[in-house]
């Protein structure tokens, strides 16, 4: 059923290669597409994230995937048969309103039955008027299409949420049951739990004894980083500064990154915007909320694990956090009924 449904993918394109993006087996498009392919400018992608959101979207069901082995299991889009049209609007991370626009009138153009856009302006809403995701979502529902759209990650400050027009869904990133935490083990044998993964240790970066980060926002996410390191509360903090300034050779070991099993999700990202609408607050937004923390998905082979241009590590899954691993949750949902409930 859900090979008739066509998403478009608005983001920083997508790495064709991927497994994830494997067509074996795949119908033919429906008749009423009409797109074509585009190569005025690549379609690749380059950055790793467009590859990430689309196959949390649609990607085909890949066993034994992980990111050095976290997150071990099938990695599986929600409508592996749907059909994706990946509209290339940012680059770098850099999404330009014209981009947004043209994007908008060529997946209104080509047929799309869902157009999933996990991008939002940054701190506070736009003015309708002055919003190309508000204007361009206006023309496609008119049109019959659904856009799915990132709520942002500037929370977890009052009417940071980016996407606010009625007539859009704008999802809220939250927790999972799966948690990937870090170890740093001091030289009096105390273990010090926080977030961040250390997980190569192929030496490839470790040229320097690793980091230590001391932070009170954002603990409840993992980052990738090219080297051994950890983030930890400020109380976690004090007391590993305490051991170092009261031993001769301090010395600690960072421990490869491991899973735990979080009872408390689904919880909102403390990154996560939140509302109220700050255009119409009589209209709640964000509208919902789904997975968006340690999220393993498809990635790019030419794009860097951390984000670090200096970090040549290659993977095919990447592990990332943000309401814009939210909005495709939603999508694939949306894709899901459209496909029983064409009208």
């Amino acid at each position: 059923m859900e090979s008739n449904v066509i998403i478009g993918m608005f983001d920083i394109g997508i790495w064709l290669e991927s497994k994830s993006f494997n067509d074996k087996g795949l119908r033919p498009p429906p008749r009423k597409w009409k797109g074509a392919c585009s190569d005025e400018a690549s379609p690749l992608d380059f950055i790793g994230h467009g590859s990430h959101t689309s196959s949390i979207a649609a990607g085909r069901s890949i066993s034994q995937a992980s990111l050095y082995g976290l997150a071990k299991g099938t990695a599986r889009g929600a409508v592996p048969s749907a059909k994706l049209a990946v509209y290339k609007v940012c680059a770098s991370f850099l999404c330009y309103e014209h981009d947004i626009l043209a994007g908008f009138d060529d997946a209104i153009s080509d047929g799309v039955d869902i157009i999933s856009a996990s991008i939002s302006y940054p701190y506070h809403a736009h003015d309708y008027f002055d919003d190309a995701i508000a204007i361009g979502s206006f023309h496609a529902m008119a049109n019959g299409i659904l856009t799915s759209t990132a709520a942002g990650n500037s929370g977890p400050g009052h009417y940071s949420v980016g996407n606010v027009a009625p007539w859009l869904i704008s999802a809220t990133a939250s927790s999972i049951d799966r948690h990937i935490i870090g170890r740093v083990v001091t030289g009096d044998n105390v273990s010090t739990t926080g977030r961040l993964f250390s997980a190569t240790h192929d030496g490839s970066f470790i040229d320097i004894e690793g980091m230590i980060y001391v932070q009170d926002f954002e603990l409840d996410v993992s980052f990738s980083f090219p080297k051994p390191a950890i983030i930890v509360s400020s109380v976690d903090g004090f007391n590993l500064l305490r051991y170092i300034n009261n031993t001769e050779n301090p010395v600690a070991n960072i421990h490869k990154s491991e899973e735990i099993f979080y009872s408390e999700a689904p919880q909102v990202a403390s990154f996560s915007s939140k509302g109220p609408n700050g255009i119409t607050p009589d209209i709640l937004k964000p509208d919902i909320r789904a997975p968006g923390i340690d999220i393993l998905a498809a990635w790019s082979k030419v794009a860097s694990v951390s984000g670090y241009s200096k970090d040549t590590r290659v993977v095919e899954f990447n592990i990332i956090s943000g309401s814009s691993m939210a909005c495709p949750h939603v999508t694939g949902a949306a894709a899901y009924v459209k496909s029983f409930h064409p009208n």
